[in-house]
């Protein structure tokens, strides 16, 4: 693990990133809120603007690209409009191919078949907390308490521990004024990128995966890559002990991190 805030700043390390790769092609993992979308009070007020939308279609009009988010997949993929990605949404229980297939993990279904229960349980017992709203998904339900006050943050949490005592199928994940229930498997984003990888038919020997992201669930695919692929932690507000080995300032770094790296990597392709 690796201090975040003592990472380098990969913007400054374009080159050093594309020699990394040699001659192996880079793929392109990006995480939604926080990475390509700020994140927002509510979390159905997190836009992905044009020119956002702009720079990843031309982006995986020459390289690899796939999303990976906590959100719904059907969310994700509404909300991008960009239909010819991989999109990996519930954290990576369900995935979008571009030809409009959708894949779950089977497993899953068990465990979410006590959602709406939860849902009741939570309601009754967060209630009484102004600003908790409940965010019902496929594959999870999460509680976000961005905006409740301060103060509040630790009744929520016990809230949501003492509930979760009660759903062993589920286990609870915790990020930027979120938790967030999910099936109690040996499952996360990490394991989604390999999933893309082997739907996509990418070759890992031939490929160097980038992966960005922001926050606690993040840090799983920086873990599966690290060795491997190159992992870059966005905003100084996730876990301070990270896996990522490079950072970038913020959201608004995203995007020009992007089309720098790109340019970089389509130069040496034409000067090959």
């Amino acid at each position: 693990m690796r201090d975040r805030a003592a990472l380098p700043d990969a913007m400054s390390a374009i080159d050093d990133l594309a020699a990394r790769a040699g001659g192996r092609e880079i793929d392109f993992f990006l995480d939604y809120d926080g990475t390509l979308a700020p994140i927002t009070e509510r979390p159905e007020d997190a836009v992905f603007d044009e020119a956002m939308r702009r720079r990843i279609h031309f982006l995986a009009e020459r390289h690899f690209v796939a999303l990976i988010s906590g959100r719904a997949v059907g969310d994700l993929v509404g909300r991008v409009g960009l239909h010819h990605l991989f999109f990996a949404g519930s954290h990576g229980f369900e995935l979008h191919h571009p030809d409009g297939r959708r894949e779950e993990q089977a497993e899953a279904h068990a465990a979410t078949a006590r959602l709406g229960e939860l849902g009741r349980a939570l309601a009754q017992r967060l209630g009484p907390i102004a600003g908790v709203q409940l965010e019902r998904k496929r594959f999870g339900l999460a509680v976000h308490y961005r905006r409740a006050v301060p103060a509040a943050g630790e009744a929520v949490e016990q809230c949501v521990r003492e509930t979760a005592a009660d759903f062993p199928e589920l286990t609870v994940k915790a990020g930027k004024k979120v938790f967030e229930f999910v099936p109690a498997l040996d499952w996360h984003k990490g394991k989604a990128l390999f999933w893309i990888q082997e739907s996509a038919g990418r070759v890992q020997e031939r490929t160097l995966p980038v992966y960005l992201g922001d926050d606690v669930t993040d840090e799983d695919a920086f873990r599966a890559i690290d060795g491997w692929g190159i992992g870059v932690a966005v905003g100084a507000e996730g876990p301070q002990e990270t896996a990522a080995h490079y950072r970038l300032a913020d959201v608004a770094a995203v995007g020009p991190f992007l089309d720098r790296l790109a340019e970089r990597l389509d130069g040496r392709k034409r000067s090959a």
